[in-house]
């Protein structure tokens, strides 16, 4: 997942390597203060992020 905002961003992947799966999220601010006009689009950044911090892997043991 790629999130870019104006006060953000978001970048998450999932890898596997062999039998290892690995999670990588990197957040980066951009500014620390916002306007009333951008909490919107904050809420929903932060909605998204949620959503992706959420989501579940499904393993399956191979014989």
């Amino acid at each position: 997942m790629n999130l870019d905002t104006a006060f953000a961003s978001y970048h998450s992947q999932v890898t596997v390597a062999g039998d290892v799966l690995r999670y990588s999220r990197e957040y980066k601010v951009k500014k620390l203060e916002i306007g009333v006009t951008d909490c919107p689009e904050l809420r929903k950044f932060e909605g998204e992020i949620y959503t992706d911090e959420n989501r579940d892997a499904v393993l399956k043991k191979v014989d």
